[in-house]
């Protein structure tokens, strides 16, 4: 028996193996179809990643991984030799061995054999002898053999990236998420001693020197620990060129998927929880987006779509983007729908952006069919709420025959930010820094009053909307509005004046979630810890810019109003 943590290291080693492999061998067809000769670089790059996990299968007892990489290979070799040209059968029989070896993978953690697999391993076998035994034509220029890998040492075979064992060390998730944890907690204890308010008043030379080295030294730990979870997202962008390779194939479309910004890096969990969202949206793009190749060709277009991926950081934000140049969002479609729906009224003028936001609501969809791959309507909520559950927030572009734009937002961190404390009727409230603007204090004679009672404010020769973040919490009780200091609010491309009591300076704000009894509140992103042991809401400024107007912030159950 073998040890569990070698197995481990293999799973690990192979489902990184596959997401290398996957693009590689998509993309030895496109250049195939393209150029008329084999891309010998990528052939020789998949057949190694292949015999690396074939070794390594071998090692653990693997038999049914292990004859299916063995059959992958004497196809492969076919192709290394030139004695058949590659065909859409061909990577097709390759991909369904991948998609085995992701099904067996799971579940070897528990049972460590995959013996029970058998059955299906021996269909996969036969369909990579069948796509070996299709006739076709030989290779125009031939491809000259390069020296096939060696069968490498029991530690080559175990850890497929060889050189990423040498200089890199595998730490579980749950780790690092607890070391998080910890160096939250540490800026919540630092806070409480430098802040505390027994010492108020007092002034102690040597006590502030250390508490200066202390903030200092839990500042680089603090940047260390977060950096530890930040993880490039080519990765994940990699797994969507089979998605877009795949969805093409079935709805009959020619799609090129473009990757930007893979070298971004984003928090691992981050991109552990968009994996599905963004495979959901590349499927759309494709299936929805992009148009059939004659249409194309009639309206002027190339007949092959083109979708991109792009991230960036941007301000205090992750921005990842899945753009098509299809044939754009139906607008006319989804009013009628929303009005067939109830959502609403006849007649209503709504803005182009938030009748683009009526396409995340349960159940709407505007296909006129469903097929296989979409239009169920079921999908583009649970896009929506999961970044949402994440803290971020999606935006929609489009455009009439130029395509389409879901652009994701993400705070840059997930645990600690940069925050604004303000004071509003004794009780201290948490803006995220990265949304304030300006602050300035509130002069009446400044304010305009609309039909209906709204404020606005004039301010660098724009209009604003006003309103008190004790109305919006729901306080009844007034104080003097000659107090109040404006926070200029930005987010999502809309701006917003904010009236306030106190404002108290900036801190490094530890994000806790809100005990699960209460639910979820719009409005409101979580909590955290003052140095009195007190505890403050964080607020949610997308939740306000949405929520202005309605006079409260209301429970996802229960309702009720924040005071």
């Amino acid at each position: 028996m073998f040890d569990p943590e070698l197995l481990k290291g293999f799973i690990s080693d192979s489902l990184e193996m596959l997401d290398e492999v996957e693009p590689h061998i998509v993309q030895l067809q496109r250049e195939f179809e393209e150029k008329g000769v084999i891309n010998r670089d990528t052939l020789n790059e998949i057949f190694r990643l292949f015999h690396s996990l074939k070794g390594a299968s071998a090692f653990l007892g693997l038999e049914n991984i292990n004859k299916v990489m063995h059959e992958a290979e004497n196809l492969l070799g076919a192709l290394r030799e030139g004695r058949i040209k590659i065909s859409a059968k061909h990577v097709e029989a390759i991909l369904l061995g991948c998609d085995f070896i992701r099904k067996v993978l799971p579940e070897l953690q528990e049972k460590e054999t995959d013996k029970e697999f058998e059955g299906e391993s021996q269909r996969v076998i036969e369909e990579l002898r069948k796509s070996l035994m299709e006739p076709s034509e030989k290779v125009q220029e031939e491809i000259p053999l390069s020296e096939v890998p060696k069968d490498e040492d029991i530690s080559e075979r175990v850890s497929i990236t060889q050189k990423k064992v040498k200089t890199d060390i595998r730490v579980d998730l749950d780790k690092l998420n607890e070391l998080n944890d910890l160096v939250g907690e540490l800026v919540i204890a630092e806070t409480m001693v430098v802040r505390n308010p027994d010492l108020k008043g007092y002034r102690f030379e040597n006590f502030e020197k250390a508490a200066h080295q202390l903030h200092r030294i839990i500042s680089s730990l603090q940047d260390l620990a977060m950096s530890l979870r930040m993880v490039p997202i080519g990765g994940l962008f990699r797994r969507m060129i089979r998605v877009a390779y795949d969805t093409a194939r079935r709805s009959g479309k020619e799609v090129e998927l473009i990757l930007k910004g893979e070298e971004t890096e984003v928090d691992k969990t981050v991109i552990e929880a968009i994996s599905d969202p963004l495979v959901h949206l590349v499927r759309n793009a494709v299936d929805h987006g992009i148009e059939p190749p004659m249409e194309r060709e009639r309206l002027g277009k190339p007949r092959k779509g083109l979708i991109e991926l792009e991230a960036r950081h941007e301000g205090g934000e992750v921005l990842i983007s899945v753009r098509d140049d299809g044939k754009g969002l139906d607008k006319e479609a989804i009013l009628k729908k929303a009005r067939e729906k109830g959502l609403i009224q006849p007649g209503a003028v709504i803005p182009d952006e938030e009748v683009f936001q009526l396409i995340f609501l349960p159940g709407f969809s505007t296909a006129k069919s469903v097929t296989e791959i979409s239009g169920r309507g079921v999908g583009m909520d649970v896009v929506k709420s999961r970044v949402e559950e994440l803290r971020g927030w999606v935006e929609v572009k489009s455009a009439p025959g130029e395509g389409t734009s879901f652009i994701l937002h993400f705070p840059l961190t997930l645990a600690i930010i940069d925050g604004l404390l303000v004071k509003v009727n004794g009780h201290i409230y948490v803006l995220p820094l990265y949304a304030v603007k300006e602050l300035f204090p509130l002069d009446l004679k400044d304010i305009t009053f609309l039909p209906g009672g709204k404020k606005v404010i004039k301010r660098h020769g724009k209009l604003h909307p006003v309103v008190s973040l004790r109305e919006l919490l729901g306080i009844r009780e007034k104080e003097r509005n000659e107090g109040e200091i404006l926070v200029l609010l930005e987010q999502k491309g809309k701006e917003l004046c904010l009236g306030v009591d106190e404002v108290l300076g900036q801190r490094d704000t530890v994000i806790k979630p809100l005990p699960k009894r209460l639910g979820r509140i719009t409005g409101i992103s979580g909590c955290s810890i003052l140095e009195d042991g007190g505890v403050c809401l964080i607020i949610d400024v997308q939740g306000i810019l949405e929520r202005v107007g309605s006079g409260n912030f209301q429970h996802s159950k229960g309702g009720g109003e924040i005071c």
